[in-house]
Protein backbone atom coordinates (compact mmCIF):
# COMPACT_ATOMS: atom_id res chain seq x y z
CA UNK A 1 0.00 0.00 0.00
CA UNK A 2 2.67 2.52 0.86
CA UNK A 3 4.99 1.66 -2.27
CA UNK A 4 1.58 2.72 -4.48
CA UNK A 5 1.11 6.01 -2.27
CA UNK A 6 4.75 7.01 -3.34
CA UNK A 7 4.48 6.09 -6.66
CA UNK A 8 0.99 8.30 -6.92
CA UNK A 9 3.21 10.88 -4.89
CA UNK A 10 5.76 10.94 -8.15
CA UNK A 11 3.83 10.58 -10.38
CA UNK A 12 1.83 13.75 -9.54
CA UNK A 13 5.33 15.49 -9.18
CA UNK A 14 6.16 14.29 -12.16
CA UNK A 15 2.71 15.87 -13.40
CA UNK A 16 3.40 18.98 -12.46
CA UNK A 17 7.14 19.42 -12.94
CA UNK A 18 6.51 18.54 -16.62
CA UNK A 19 3.86 20.66 -16.35
CA UNK A 20 5.56 23.63 -15.68
CA UNK A 21 8.53 22.73 -17.87
CA UNK A 22 6.15 23.00 -20.89
CA UNK A 23 4.48 26.59 -19.66
CA UNK A 24 7.87 27.96 -18.63
CA UNK A 25 9.14 27.30 -22.04
CA UNK A 26 9.22 30.49 -24.71
CA UNK A 27 7.12 29.47 -27.47
CA UNK A 28 4.56 27.61 -24.96
CA UNK A 29 4.29 30.47 -23.04
CA UNK A 30 3.68 32.69 -25.54
CA UNK A 31 1.03 30.18 -26.97
CA UNK A 32 -1.16 30.36 -23.40
CA UNK A 33 -0.86 34.32 -23.18
CA UNK A 34 -2.18 34.62 -26.66
CA UNK A 35 -4.86 31.71 -25.98
CA UNK A 36 -5.89 33.14 -22.66
CA UNK A 37 -5.87 36.69 -24.28
CA UNK A 38 -8.09 35.59 -27.12
CA UNK A 39 -10.34 34.14 -24.76
CA UNK A 40 -10.73 36.43 -22.31
CA UNK A 41 -11.49 39.18 -25.18
CA UNK A 42 -14.74 37.07 -25.99
CA UNK A 43 -15.89 38.11 -22.56
CA UNK A 44 -16.56 41.51 -24.13
CA UNK A 45 -18.30 40.42 -27.35
CA UNK A 46 -22.36 39.90 -27.47
CA UNK A 47 -23.29 36.83 -26.71
CA UNK A 48 -24.33 35.98 -30.12
CA UNK A 49 -20.87 36.12 -31.15
CA UNK A 50 -19.84 34.07 -28.19
CA UNK A 51 -22.59 31.36 -29.37
CA UNK A 52 -21.57 31.24 -32.85
CA UNK A 53 -18.07 30.81 -31.65
CA UNK A 54 -19.06 28.20 -29.16
CA UNK A 55 -16.88 29.65 -26.58
CA UNK A 56 -20.11 31.35 -24.29
CA UNK A 57 -20.38 27.69 -22.14
CA UNK A 58 -17.01 27.36 -21.87
CA UNK A 59 -16.09 30.88 -20.34
CA UNK A 60 -19.32 30.63 -18.62
CA UNK A 61 -17.98 27.65 -16.90
CA UNK A 62 -14.12 28.60 -17.02
CA UNK A 63 -13.86 32.44 -17.32
CA UNK A 64 -11.96 32.83 -13.88
CA UNK A 65 -9.20 29.48 -14.96
CA UNK A 66 -8.85 32.33 -18.03
CA UNK A 67 -8.16 35.26 -15.83
CA UNK A 68 -5.51 33.75 -14.06
CA UNK A 69 -4.08 32.09 -16.46
CA UNK A 70 -4.04 35.19 -18.64
CA UNK A 71 -2.35 36.98 -15.41
CA UNK A 72 0.49 34.44 -14.68
CA UNK A 73 0.91 34.22 -18.91
CA UNK A 74 1.40 38.08 -18.80
CA UNK A 75 3.51 38.01 -15.26
CA UNK A 76 5.85 35.35 -17.18
CA UNK A 77 6.39 36.96 -20.09
CA UNK A 78 6.98 40.10 -18.86
CA UNK A 79 10.02 38.84 -16.40
CA UNK A 80 11.44 36.77 -19.60
CA UNK A 81 11.75 40.03 -21.55
CA UNK A 82 12.75 41.44 -18.61
CA UNK A 83 15.53 38.79 -17.59
CA UNK A 84 16.87 38.63 -21.45
CA UNK A 85 17.12 42.43 -21.37
CA UNK A 86 19.64 42.25 -18.15
CA UNK A 87 21.27 39.38 -19.28
CA UNK A 88 22.12 41.08 -22.83
CA UNK A 89 23.20 44.21 -20.82
CA UNK A 90 25.48 42.35 -18.39
CA UNK A 91 27.15 40.17 -21.38
CA UNK A 92 27.82 43.74 -23.49
CA UNK A 93 29.48 44.67 -20.06
CA UNK A 94 31.77 41.61 -19.61
CA UNK A 95 32.16 41.53 -23.27
CA UNK A 96 33.86 45.23 -22.64
CA UNK A 97 35.49 44.38 -19.26
CA UNK A 98 37.17 41.44 -20.98
CA UNK A 99 38.56 42.92 -24.22
CA UNK A 100 39.84 46.06 -21.79
CA UNK A 101 41.35 43.54 -19.67
CA UNK A 102 42.43 41.49 -22.98
CA UNK A 103 44.17 44.69 -24.34
CA UNK A 104 46.27 45.42 -21.34
CA UNK A 105 47.72 41.89 -21.21
CA UNK A 106 48.85 42.22 -24.75
CA UNK A 107 50.47 45.61 -23.78
CA UNK A 108 52.61 43.55 -20.88
CA UNK A 109 55.73 43.37 -21.95
CA UNK A 110 56.12 39.35 -21.30
CA UNK A 111 52.62 38.25 -22.58
CA UNK A 112 53.91 40.02 -26.07
CA UNK A 113 57.21 38.52 -25.78
CA UNK A 114 55.30 35.06 -26.01
CA UNK A 115 52.04 36.03 -28.23
CA UNK A 116 55.32 37.35 -30.63
CA UNK A 117 56.89 34.15 -30.24
CA UNK A 118 54.10 31.88 -31.13
CA UNK A 119 53.05 34.43 -34.07
CA UNK A 120 56.92 34.17 -35.62
CA UNK A 121 56.15 30.49 -35.82
CA UNK A 122 53.96 30.74 -38.74
CA UNK A 123 50.95 28.61 -37.39
CA UNK A 124 52.84 25.69 -35.72
CA UNK A 125 52.27 25.25 -32.32
CA UNK A 126 54.83 26.04 -29.44
CA UNK A 127 56.07 24.60 -26.51
CA UNK A 128 55.96 26.39 -23.64
CA UNK A 129 55.40 25.71 -19.94
CA UNK A 130 52.31 26.16 -17.96
CA UNK A 131 53.37 26.98 -14.70
CA UNK A 132 54.48 30.41 -16.40
CA UNK A 133 52.29 33.34 -15.22
CA UNK A 134 52.32 35.28 -18.72
CA UNK A 135 51.68 31.49 -20.46
CA UNK A 136 48.27 31.19 -17.55
CA UNK A 137 46.57 34.22 -18.64
CA UNK A 138 46.86 34.27 -22.16
CA UNK A 139 45.46 31.03 -21.98
CA UNK A 140 42.62 32.16 -19.39
CA UNK A 141 41.57 34.98 -21.49
CA UNK A 142 41.85 33.17 -24.46
CA UNK A 143 44.63 34.52 -26.56
CA UNK A 144 46.05 31.11 -27.27
CA UNK A 145 44.75 27.66 -27.21
CA UNK A 146 46.44 24.64 -26.50
CA UNK A 147 47.01 22.10 -29.16
CA UNK A 148 49.10 18.81 -27.02
CA UNK A 149 50.41 18.14 -23.83
CA UNK A 150 53.73 16.99 -23.27
CA UNK A 151 54.61 15.79 -20.01
CA UNK A 152 57.81 14.92 -18.01
CA UNK A 153 56.66 12.45 -15.33
CA UNK A 154 59.48 10.11 -13.99
CA UNK A 155 56.79 9.22 -11.11
CA UNK A 156 53.72 7.62 -11.55
CA UNK A 157 52.07 10.99 -10.09
CA UNK A 158 52.24 13.31 -12.61
CA UNK A 159 52.59 17.18 -11.25
CA UNK A 160 50.20 19.09 -13.28
CA UNK A 161 52.54 22.11 -13.25
CA UNK A 162 55.19 20.41 -14.44
CA UNK A 163 53.48 19.97 -17.32
CA UNK A 164 54.26 21.84 -21.22
CA UNK A 165 51.57 22.75 -23.48
CA UNK A 166 51.16 23.19 -27.23
CA UNK A 167 50.05 26.05 -27.58
CA UNK A 168 48.80 28.38 -30.92
CA UNK A 169 47.37 31.79 -31.02
CA UNK A 170 43.97 32.45 -31.12
CA UNK A 171 42.64 34.81 -34.11
CA UNK A 172 41.51 37.46 -31.77
CA UNK A 173 45.44 37.30 -30.26
CA UNK A 174 46.70 37.04 -34.17
CA UNK A 175 44.33 40.65 -34.88
CA UNK A 176 46.01 42.02 -31.89
CA UNK A 177 49.79 41.09 -32.40
CA UNK A 178 48.84 42.36 -35.95
CA UNK A 179 47.60 45.36 -35.01
CA UNK A 180 50.20 46.25 -32.68
CA UNK A 181 53.35 45.24 -35.18
CA UNK A 182 51.58 47.33 -37.89
CA UNK A 183 51.10 50.19 -35.26
CA UNK A 184 54.96 49.53 -34.48
CA UNK A 185 56.40 49.76 -38.03
CA UNK A 186 54.35 53.22 -38.49
CA UNK A 187 56.08 54.84 -35.05
CA UNK A 188 59.36 53.85 -36.17
CA UNK A 189 58.96 55.07 -39.64
CA UNK A 190 58.44 58.44 -37.85
CA UNK A 191 55.60 59.57 -40.26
Amino acid sequence: MDSKKEFDVDSKNCFWASFFNFIVEPSNLLAVFLTSLSLFVFNFFPLSVQKKFRVFNFLKEYNGWVVVALLISLFLCVYRASSAAIKRNNSKKDLKFQNEIRKKIVHSDSCWKILLYIYEANGKSVELPYDQKSVRLLYEYNLISITSIKSFSNTKVINFLKRRYFFILSPLAEKYVKYRLSKDIYDSEGV
